[in-house]
């Protein structure tokens, strides 16, 4: 529906933020992978501090998920930081491979869950921790400076987020009842803007201080 420039700006501008999301996610994931294996090994070899789960809940600080103790000099030298990510090409490439997509929409219900116990995370805990931020304070460990001039970060972000989400066009490419596409798909984007829009400022404002 694009004149040919214009069409080619928007594949260069979607497909430059796409692969930026790509590195983004690999690094989280990757990161959370290994730490997860590091804290799973710390509480085989009894070096886990349950203290910060005691007092601030579900809170694995870097204590955790560092190689520590015993640990430290017993972690297996296929349990690396530069190793993880090729792990994770091993076992997520040939999902990438699919020929369709059904396959990977089977998911969708997981998904769902997994966005209900977020959401149902950052309720729990906001109304236990309560408010924990200050915007008067300089001094306060609570304090949070006002927006400055590189607020525009955020918006970059937060477009983004619903950038990705085009990937539910292909989803819903197959439906049974195409003619419903529109109406799906718009409560979809609804639904992240609410979820967004939730979560993200209830849990850093809340959060209490180490």
């Amino acid at each position: 529906y694009m004149p040919h420039p214009s069409a080619l700006v928007a594949l260069t501008a979607g497909s430059a933020s796409f692969t930026g999301a790509l590195i983004v996610f690999w690094i989280l994931l990757s990161n959370f992978t290994y730490g997860t294996g590091v804290a799973v090994g710390n509480m085989l070899h009894g070096n886990f501090n349950f203290d910060n789960l005691s007092h601030y809940g579900a809170v694995c600080d870097a204590y955790n998920t560092t190689p520590s103790g015993p640990l430290s000099a017993s972690l297996p030298g296929f349990w690396q930081t530069d190793l993880v990510p090729i792990y994770m090409v091993l076992i997520l490439f040939p999902l990438c491979c699919l020929k369709s997509a059904t396959f990977l929409s089977k998911f969708n219900s997981l998904g769902v869950v997994c966005i209900a116990m977020a959401v149902l995370f950052v309720t729990v805990k906001g109304s236990l921790w309560g408010v924990n931020f200050s915007l008067s304070n300089p001094s306060s460990a609570l304090y949070i400076a006002p927006a400055g001039v590189d607020f525009n970060k955020l918006s970059g972000t937060l477009t983004l987020s619903f950038f990705i989400h085009n990937a539910v066009v292909a989803l819903v490419r197959n439906n049974a009842e195409p003619k419903n596409n529109t109406r799906d798909v718009t409560i979809a984007f609804v639904m992240v803007a609410v979820t967004y829009g939730f979560c993200g400022p209830v849990l850093p404002d809340d959060i209490p201080p180490r």
